[in-house]
C-alpha cells in the first residue's frame, strides 16, 4: 500500500480501497448474516453491497480531502495517489454515485425495498457530498 517512488494505478488504488474499507464492511455484514441464518444468496448480496459501499466511502473520503468542513484533516492526501488525483473530482463523483446505485440494488435484493438502512445511507452520503459542493 506504500506510495513508493511511482504513482499507483487506478486499479491499485481500487484494490487498496477494498482492503481498507470494503473488507471491514463485508466482515461485519457477514457476521450479522450468519447470526441471522441468512441464506447463501442473501449473504452474497450483502457481500456485494459491502464492496460497493466500501468503495463509495473511500471515494467520498478522497473527495473530502480538500474541504475543512468534513472533520478530516485538510490535504491529508496531498502527494498521495488517489482516484481524485488521477481522474479528477467529477469522474470520482460519478464513480461514487455508481457504487451507491449498485450498493442500493444489492441491499434491496438482500433486504427488500423498505429497508430503513437504504434511506439512511443515501441521506448520509447526500449530506456529506453537499458539504463540499
Amino acid at each position: 500500500m506504500s506510495e513508493g517512488c511511482h504513482p499507483r494505478s487506478a486499479d491499485a488504488i481500487v484494490s487498496t480501497n477494498t482492503l481498507k474499507t470494503a473488507t471491514l464492511f463485508e466482515a461485519t455484514l457477514q457476521m450479522a448474516a450468519l447470526a441471522a441464518n441468512a441464506s447463501p444468496g442473501t449473504r452474497q448480496m450483502l457481500k456485494s453491497f459491502a464492496q460497493h459501499l466500501g468503495q463509495a466511502f473511500q471515494l467520498l473520503d478522497d473527495l473530502s480531502d480538500s474541504s475543512g468542513d468534513t472533520g478530516k484533516d485538510v490535504n491529508q492526501d496531498s502527494g498521495k495517489s488517489t482516484l481524485v488525483a488521477i481522474l479528477g473530482p467529477a469522474a470520482v463523483r460519478q464513480r461514487l454515485q455508481e457504487h451507491l446505485r449498485r450498493a442500493d440494488a444489492h441491499l434491496t435484493e438482500a433486504c427488500g425495498s423498505t429497508a430503513v438502512t437504504r434511506g439512511f445511507i443515501n441521506d448520509w452520503f447526500d449530506k456529506q457530498l453537499a458539504m463540499f459542493g
